[in-house]
């Protein structure tokens, strides 16, 4: 439970281990600041004593290829999915303050979900268990995100390590989710323009698709430079940026697919999960990222193209499907222990104090706790200050560029009818020119005419008058 919103593990914070599936439960240990942490999941692949304690998928078998999840206060599920709505909310931070509830119906209407809730209640539990058509979609849809979060997450790892950048893997795969809550956001302004009828029958955000996995790339590098100033200017490599496309856009594709029968939830579980494995195999993302930094050796290229190909891709899933071990809790889990690497809460057992010392052994820690929470707290006001000036910012800035191109637009408008205007004044003076020229012509032909007929009849009089002579002369 993460208290002072570091999404890391403090002191003093709430915390549990999950089971084999995935379920956890523990106490707060402050109930007015749990009422507004979130719940963070990180990946340990060992414990805080150094033993191994490898962090593997239940049904793949395999490590996930994510490394941190987080849900909104109050949540009971934690999943690719709530740590979205997470980032949509903190999205319009700077504006309003969203709910969990209107995130929720961005996300549902950005992926055609229905009235899906995602906080409280388990995908996979309900769609194993009769409501696999209003959950099926829905576990689909986190399964394209986490495939989408993982690549893209591993490509801008490796961006940020080839331009010493300070992000982590954690921190790139947040980054990817704030640039998928801006497609989102991009996606509804879109339709909001096209009337709610588009909200109602078309999926906006279309993760099997190559053109929004590219943006999101594109955005989530655009988050990233927003905080790391030397991401600036900063580019993908087009093999890298082309393979995780690709890659995404295969993975989508065979999850897409998988929802087209859901008559039988564990065959349907065992199609998705196989699409998500072969994307979050450790090997194609440690190839990613070799790729990413220019390092990939022709091992490393081929497994690339192997996820590229549309159709090697889904002969792949369809072979790890039978690898898959579906198990599904009929029931909640019971308290999981505490990871072993963590210490117990310290307790103190020294000698019995007399009433001063007792009074200066609480004065002391106390005034200590207080100047510390204070510290702590001034330090959280001017990071959700600096948050809510850095979100109004980016917001401005995307309001003055939608104006500077309406602006251009209108410019070009009217350069345009000026020009319409002036090239019809031009043809009419030329056909007026055209007339002119036309009845000039016309008089000086009659003119020549005219001289040509008084010089015939000239001519004609002349031979006459020189018969006339040669006849007076004959006489």
């Amino acid at each position: 439970m993460d208290e002072n919103g570091d999404r890391k593990y403090s002191r003093g914070e709430a915390y549990s281990q999950t089971d084999s599936l995935g379920g956890y439960e523990f106490q707060p240990n402050n109930y007015d600041a749990a009422a507004s942490a979130y719940l963070v999941v990180l990946l340990r692949n060992e414990s805080r004593t150094g033993t191994s304690s490898e962090c593997v998928d239940a049904y793949t078998g395999q490590a996930p290829g994510l490394k941190i999840l987080e849900a909104p206060p109050g949540s009971k599920v934690i999943s690719p999915m709530t740590t979205l709505i997470g980032e949509v909310i903190r999205l319009y931070s700077g504006d309003v303050d969203m709910t969990v509830a209107e995130a929720t119906t961005m996300i549902n209407s950005a992926f055609g979900l229905g009235n899906a809730e995602h906080t409280q209640i388990d995908p996979i539990y309900a769609a194993s268990n009769g409501e696999v058509a209003v959950y099926g979609p829905v576990v689909g849809a986190i399964n394209m995100v986490a495939n989408l979060v993982s690549s893209v997450g591993t490509l801008l790892f490796g961006i940020s390590s080839l331009n010493g950048g300070r992000l982590s893997a954690a921190d790139c795969e947040l980054k990817v989710y704030s640039g998928i809550a801006r497609e989102i956001n991009e996606a509804l302004l879109v339709a909001s323009r096209g009337g709610n009828r588009k909200l109602l029958t078309t999926h906006l955000l279309d993760l099997a698709n190559s053109d929004s996995i590219s943006g999101i790339a594109k955005s989530s590098l655009y988050s990233a430079s927003l905080t790391n100033i030397q991401l600036m200017g900063a580019g993908y490599s087009p093999a890298a940026l082309e393979s995780t496309v690709s890659m995404s856009a295969n993975s989508g594709a065979a999850i897409k697919n998988s929802l087209s029968d859901l008559s039988d939830p564990t065959t349907f579980l065992k199609k998705v999960t196989a699409a998500s494995k072969v994307a979050q195999d450790p090997a194609v993302l440690s190839a990613l990222l070799s790729s990413a930094t220019n390092e990939a050796t022709e091992d490393e290229l081929t497994t690339l193209n192997g996820v590229q190909d549309a159709e090697l891709y889904a002969s792949k899933a369809t072979a790890e499907t039978e690898t898959i071990a579906v198990s599904i809790p009929l029931y909640p889990p019971p308290p999981s222990p505490p990871p072993p690497g963590f210490p117990p809460p310290y307790v103190s057992k020294g000698p019995i104090l007399n009433p001063a010392e007792l009074s200066a052994a609480i004065t002391v820690p106390t005034l200590f706790v207080f100047i510390v929470a204070l510290a702590l707290t001034l330090r959280y006001i001017a990071k959700n200050r600096r948050a809510r000036r850095l979100a109004r910012y980016e917001t401005r800035i995307e309001r003055e560029q939608l104006a500077a191109q309406k602006s251009v637009k209108k410019l070009n408008d009217d350069k345009i009818k000026r020009e319409l205007a002036a090239l019809t004044d031009e043809k009419a003076a030329e056909r007026k020119l055209i007339k002119k020229y036309e009845q000039h012509m016309q008089k000086s032909k009659e003119k020549v005419e005219k001289a040509i007929a008084l010089r015939i009849q000239a001519e004609k009089q002349k031979k006459k008058d020189k018969k006339a002579a040669e006849k007076a002369a004959l006489r």
